[in-house]
């Protein structure tokens, strides 16, 4: 690799690994100039980069050092933000010297002894200085919350082995660890190699390691100063997965010719292509190949990339593969379609001495955006691709109150500029405040009165933890150390520069709290499948809650996933339970069952039969109907005369098994009040009726059976002896 201003080297260095690279230079730029770099192969010498980066003179005060680790009594070092390569960074810990070091990259540790002690409740001074010209620049110190007192999990008697929080593969540069000892360091060894990373927090992610090799991963973390070694994780690296594809959310500005290019796998290789669709199939050249360091990362394409052809519409493929695995799918970027004029994106209110970042809003995808100082045109930003309208423009210095600072938008007919002026500091600052109870188990908290851009330190039973850099007014921020507990008390701060906010806000106890839940449906079939869903969410927020269902005393599901119930037919309601145990109370649920039924209509007809001109009336009429799969859900019907005819309804399981039939019994009083036909008398009173109990199939949803009523009848001398006769006429669809 060199680096070259106004087309001059000024550094060379030797790249090792894919991804990213630190130059040292062998001639200090001039302010005012360029700076491009090439890269030389077998292959031979690319041209200089598309894109340069103007030399600009540092702030003088220098910025104020960030402190960005976690401070506590056995940390093997710190690491320091917020800095400027080539200047000299120094420390004290209650007043004595502890560290001077030569400043390498933005991001540096101090590199304090390892083995000197550090004591508790002591506070750590940081600063950085550099001589411009004979004439030293030094910038304000940061002073840093008060250092806690080490203290290891409970339970533990020394470091617990570190975890990793993803599965591993050959050629992947980077390394996800959780559940670290924040201020430890972890050494990481695989097949023949190894390298150490500082761990700023109990998680974090390690990048610009060897690429990994195939086998057997060791890790441990150690705290030199307090004498303390885990012992030995061990971690499978499995050969290189297929990747995934990658993603480029906007479409190709011809005008800017960069892309920025999303789920990425740190260690492979950026493969670029240019495809021309045509009516009998796709030409497809290859653009060239790039390194890939981060997750996120742009991408420039060379200077005569052909954004038109007469053969078709031309759209580049952005594929990554790792080691010789096969290439990962395609991602497809179209060319930006001509439009506009669109709006400059707008700065959001407000901005306040001493941050590092802007809040854009409304920017155009494809376009390039650049910060710089309104007054002297000097850049204090790189220039980015925008992948999204809304998001922050990180600045190489922290601004300062009165500076007026705009932001330029470039490409795509989207041209044009935002100004906003820096306001000071509130002074004091804001007293941060808790806008949402803090549970038990609480991964985050949530805060309000944020200075955009400043550091959040949380103080929980007055140990303050690791600063966390904030771009909302409201952030939700993570917890560190161990998982809070109930009655644990929480204050937070907030720092910019050599400012802080008091920790004597407002404070929040933890609390157990109590869940809302929702249940759907809440009423099921007996003998029926239904799937049901439990959602909960805390009863004062509204946030979502992930628990544990019980039905019936029997885990059935998380909160949120679908699970079946099937009731018996006849059961009662079905009581349910979520529980949360560590940040809530349990709470009850119910789920109501009814029955599941098919309908059996009876039908008796006429409903006063008649005898010549005499009638006869069916005084009263049920009937007895017994399933023969469920006997024990016999119905007794009462009919209901309806003047043509009498009627009733039987409400019966769904019918199970092979066996589908129902019996009906029959139960009629009948009577006439007499009369004379054809010279033969009929005497008044009460009628028999003959009916038999009959068996019909009953395989359907809704059946009807039916009887006809006739009279039938004897001669006795002068009278007729009658009785009412029900003949079953079958079953049929209702």
């Amino acid at each position: 690799m060199t680096i070259l201003q106004d087309g001059r080297p000024i550094g060379h260095a030797t790249a090792t690994e894919p991804g990213e690279l630190w130059v040292p230079l062998t001639v200090q730029p001039v302010v005012g100039g360029t700076v491009t770099a090439s890269q030389k192969t077998d292959g031979g010498t690319s041209s200089p980069s598309l894109s340069s980066v103007s030399v600009v003179d540092i702030p003088d005060p220098l910025p104020t050092p960030v402190i960005a680790s976690e401070l506590n009594t056995c940390m093997a070092d710190v690491l320091v933000g917020a800095l400027v390569p080539g200047a000299t960074l120094r420390a004290r810990i209650s007043g004595l010297d502890v560290a001077t070091t030569k400043v390498t990259a933005d991001f540096s540790g101090l590199g304090l002894d390892p083995m000197q002690p550090i004591p508790a409740n002591t506070g750590l001074d940081v600063w950085q200085e550099a001589t411009i010209g004979g004439v030293l620049r030094k910038s304000a110190e940061a002073h840093s919350v008060p250092i806690a007192q080490f203290r290891l999990p409970d339970g533990e008697q020394s470091l617990p082995p570190p975890q990793i929080a993803t599965p591993l593969q050959a050629c992947q540069t980077s390394i996800l660890f959780a559940e670290v000892a924040g201020g430890a360091t972890t050494r990481v060894d695989n097949e023949g190699q190894w390298i150490e990373w500082f761990n700023p927090a109990s998680s974090f992610t390690g990048y610009g390691g060897r690429p990994l090799r195939p086998g057997e991963l060791t890790a441990r973390q150690q705290m030199p100063r307090c004498r303390l070694e885990s012992g030995v994780a061990i971690f499978r690296v499995d050969p290189p997965a297929d990747p995934p594809a990658p993603v480029v959310q906007h479409d190709l500005c011809p005008s800017v010719l960069r892309l920025s290019i999303s789920n990425l796998v740190p260690g492979g290789i950026l493969l670029l292509s240019r495809e021309v669709k045509q009516a009998n199939g796709s030409h497809v050249s290859i653009i060239g190949e790039a390194g890939i360091a981060y997750p996120q990362q742009s991408i420039d394409l060379p200077s005569d990339f052909q954004g038109t052809d007469p053969r078709g519409p031309v759209s580049v493929i952005v594929q990554q593969q790792l080691c010789a695995s096969p290439p990962s799918p395609p991602c497809r970027v179209r060319l930006a379609e001509p439009g506009g004029p669109f709006p400059a994106p707008e700065i959001i209110p407000e901005v306040f001495d001493c941050v590092r970042v802007l809040r854009l809003r409304g920017a155009h995808p494809g376009s390039l955006i650049q910060a710089s100082d309104t007054s002297s045109g000097a850049p204090i930003s790189e220039a980015v691709v925008v992948a999204a309208p809304d998001f922050p423009l990180f600045l190489w210095f922290p601004v300062v109150a009165g500076q007026r600072v705009r932001v330029t938008q470039a490409g795509c007919n989207a041209d044009g500029a935002s100004d906003a002026t820096v306001l000071p500091l509130p002074d004091p600052l804001p007293w941060l405040e808790f806008s949402a109870p803090v549970r038990p188990g609480a991964k985050h908290v949530r805060l309000r009165s944020v200075l955009p851009g400043a550091r959040v330190h949380l103080v929980i039973d007055n140990t303050f933890g690791p600063g966390v850099e904030c771009l909302s007014e409201d952030p939700w921020v993570p917890v560190w150390g161990a998982p809070l507990k109930e009655r644990q008390r929480l204050m937070a701060i907030q720092v910019l520069c050599d400012r802080s906010s008091s920790p004597q806000g407002a404070v929040a106890e933890v609390t157990r709290g109590r869940m809302k839940l929702s249940v759907d449906p809440n009423k099921v079939t007996g003998g029926q499948t239904t799937q049901v869903t439990v959602k909960a969410v805390d009863a004062e927020t509204g946030d979502d809650v992930v628990g544990q269902v019980f039905l019936n005393g029997n885990h059935a599901a998380i909160t949120g996933t679908p699970f079946a119930v099937s009731p018996a037919v006849g059961s009662a309601s079905l009581s349910g339970m979520v529980k949360e145990p560590t940040g809530y109370f349990d709470e009850p649920f119910s789920i109501a069952v009814a029955e599941s039924t098919w309908t059996l209509f009876l039908t008796i007809a006429p409903a006063t039969p008649k005898l010549d001109v005499i009638p006869y009336l069916l005084r009263q009429v049920s009937w007895t109907v017994t399933p023969s799969w469920a006997p024990q859900f016999a119905k007794t019907v009462t009919g209901v005369n309806s003047g043509a005819n009498i009627s009733g309804t039987a409400s019966l399981p769904v019918p199970t098994g092979p066996n589908k039939t129902v019996t009906v019994t029959s139960s009629v009083e009948a009577e006439t009040p007499g009369g004379q036909t054809a010279g033969w008398t009929v005497q008044p009173g009460d009628v028999p009726v003959v009916v038999g109990p009959v068996t019909v199939a009953f395989d359907g949803k809704n059946k009807k059976v039916g009887w006809l009523a006739m009279v039938d009848y004897v001669h006795n001398n002068t009278f007729l002896i009658s009785k009412i006769k029900l003949t079953m006429m079958g079953i049929q669809d209702a």
